[in-house]
């Protein structure tokens, strides 16, 4: 596996090996994640817009992006085949490396704050970017939302209190 530092240079590297189909992992602002991976979960999304978009008829969820994306909040909503999970990243490599990409990648998230644990979570990849710890390694705060319902699925960087009061505010 070929190691990048955290810079353009590698960033772009990655870009190419994720564009070719390589199992590429990389940092967010909450754990490190792997494009390319056949169970990918996450979308990371570079646009808030594009994402508000997405949630369109999910009133709470909608509410919740609004207030706390860009950043370490995943939603898992209902989407044309099935639930996905989204996020808008908060981490400018991590955007930067999104965009460069058509503003949407589909990702594994290692649940890992440093690069040696998410290779230790996910297995090998061709290409990696070691930027260090992840600014929220308490990883992403996970919620499914369906309408006005919403359900916890992990705790990380945001208080489960702080989206259940943005949730109740919807509601009322």
């Amino acid at each position: 596996m070929l190691i990048l530092g955290c810079h353009t240079e590698g960033l772009n590297r990655l870009a190419s090996a994720i564009k070719v189909g390589g199992k590429s992992i990389f940092p967010t602002e909450a754990s490190y994640v792997m494009a390319g991976a056949e169970s990918a979960e996450l979308t990371i999304l570079s646009d808030k817009g594009q994402a508000l978009s997405l949630l369109s008829g999910e009133p709470v969820a909608a509410a919740l992006a609004r207030r706390f994306w860009p950043g370490p909040l995943a939603l898992k909503v209902r989407g044309a085949d099935g639930f996905l999970m989204l996020t808008v990243t908060s981490d400018r490599r991590a955007k930067k490396l999104v965009e460069a990409l058509g503003g949407r990648l589909r990702v594994r998230s290692a649940d890992a704050p440093t690069l040696k644990e998410a290779m230790e979570k996910l297995g090998g990849a061709d290409v990696a970017l070691d930027c260090g710890l992840v600014p929220f390694p308490e990883g992403y705060t996970t919620v499914k939302v369906e309408g006005y319902a919403m359900r916890a699925i992990s705790e990380g960087a945001i208080p489960l209190d702080m989206l259940e009061r943005a949730a109740e505010e919807v509601v009322k």
